[in-house]
């Protein structure tokens, strides 16, 4: 039980009776949660400032309201008692990103209070003049780093009208009223080190967290630039492994597919003489052509595959690009293109064979959604120097669960042996190489449009 108390304290997640390894691996990423973080961080400011009371009162033997400063000094603690429930029975969400805006409500006001309390223990303790004062910047940096930049401000906003109160308003302490004295000069009226000090914290206050949130949000493209490149790394480890197995089945095969040919036209010759109705030769020929479309299916594994890995840019025209697509495309005549001739005419650097593949692909894929008698529509625009080529068929559509897995390496929605399942990896690899986009919008019973996004040259 006492375990259970000190973990709710620390606003760890509390512990289920059942024993589940994902929250096991998820128990580190939920020590460094916001808000947990935040309860520990308060625990510990806590307990420093009754240290510091202590020494100051017992060993400085400087007298201090102490009834007011602790009384804050609880409130303080109360409150982080509540929050530690509050975050050990909440998810703690991903560190690694934006907090969620649930805990951006709680630990916002949270932040915002302890400002205040850190006011109220300065307003006790000599105002302005308690070299504890910086401890305002503590804060801010803190509440810049952890939260959105409208509460950074906010707390901005608190903690110098706080500073500037204590300046006016606060309970004196002799050490620093003679000491305050001594840096006057024995001046009488308002000092102006006094009005220097108010000057110099709003200043340091708005360099700091202006500061702070450049370099907060400097880490944070930083971390989008790697993580785009891990992406990047591996969809190109993907397509290797791919180009490598694919090459390496149509070896491995190729010469047992080849002997079964070959026995398989030598039975067909010798039962000729003896099949009379010609049962057994039709059987042998199914086998033949089931024998040519299982090397034709290895063949454009590997074809496809090992194009995709590696190919000369060259420029084209849109126009140019649209009619290689369209020569070798099976139903070709159910295409109906609409596109603007300034578009048509405008230029693009790719592999042009790979790309005219990807996108043939893309098209056959509407084609073959369509039932007979319904055209697939390609329309296009362009839009600071990018091109959005739309491909709308007028197919069953997909549902959620299909959509979500299109793309998957080796996952079709054709018939067993009409597809490899490789198109659209190949398709979304080869337009994201070259800097564009590949999305899917598809509703079940309305159809499907791909739209793939490439960029253009600029216009001379």
């Amino acid at each position: 039980m006492s375990h259970r108390w000190f973990d709710i304290l620390l606003g760890r997640p509390l512990a289920t009776g059942v024993v589940d390894s994902r929250f096991e691996k998820r128990y580190a990423a939920a020590l460094r949660g916001t808000a947990a973080w935040l309860v520990q961080l308060r625990w510990v400011a806590t307990f420093g400032q009754l240290i510091t009371i202590s020494f100051v009162e017992w060993v400085l033997a400087v007298p201090l309201p102490l009834a007011p400063l602790l009384t804050v000094i609880g409130m303080t603690a109360a409150s982080n008692v509540f929050l530690g429930l509050w975050s050990a029975t909440h998810p703690p969400g991903d560190p690694a990103v934006e907090p969620a805006p649930v805990t951006v409500r709680v630990c916002g006001p949270v932040m915002l209070f302890d400002l205040i309390m850190l006011t109220a223990l300065l307003y006790f303790s000599g105002g302005a003049a308690n070299p504890f004062v910086i401890f305002y910047f503590v804060n801010l940096s803190l509440t810049t780093v952890v939260l959105p930049r409208q509460w950074a401000w906010t707390a901005t906003s608190f903690a110098i009208v706080g500073f500037i109160l204590i300046s006016f308003f606060h309970r004196e302490l002799e050490p620093l009223v003679s000491s305050a004295a001594v840096t006057r000069g024995q001046s009488g009226g308002t000092p102006l080190v006094q009005f220097g000090s108010i000057v110099a914290f709003i200043a340091c206050s708005i360099t700091i967290v202006y500061f702070t949130m450049l370099l907060r949000d400097q880490l944070k493209r930083h971390d989008r630039e790697i993580r785009a490149y891990q992406d990047e790394f591996t969809r190109a480890q993907k397509l290797e492994a791919l180009g490598t197995l694919a090459a390496g089945a149509a070896h491995e095969l190729a010469n047992p597919l080849s002997t079964i040919a070959v026995v398989a036209r030598e039975v067909e010759r010798r039962v000729e003489q003896i099949d009379k109705d010609g049962r057994i030769a039709k059987d042998i020929a199914l086998i033949r052509t089931e024998l040519d479309q299982c090397r034709g299916i290895l063949d454009r594994m590997s074809l496809d595959a090992g194009q995709a890995m590696g190919e000369e840019l060259t420029e084209v025209t849109v126009d140019e690009l649209l009619s290689e697509i369209l020569s070798s495309l099976r139903n070709g005549d159910r295409v109906r293109t609409r596109l603007p001739k300034q578009i048509a005419q405008r230029k693009l650097l790719l592999p042009f064979v790979v790309t005219a593949q990807a996108i043939r692909g893309l098209i056959q894929n509407a084609i073959s959604a369509s039932p007979d008698g319904h055209d697939v529509t390609i329309t296009g625009s362009c839009d600071h120097n990018r091109l959005s080529m739309n491909i709308d068929d007028q197919g069953e559509g997909m549902s959620p669960e299909v959509l979500a897995r299109v793309g998957d390496p080796f996952f079709t929605t054709k018939e067993p042996g009409s597809g490899t399942g490789l198109g659209v990896f190949l398709a979304r690899a080869v337009v994201e190489r070259l800097g564009g986009e590949l999305r899917i919008a598809s509703t079940k019973s309305l159809g499907t449009t791909v739209v793939v996004s490439l960029p253009v040259s600029p216009i001379e």
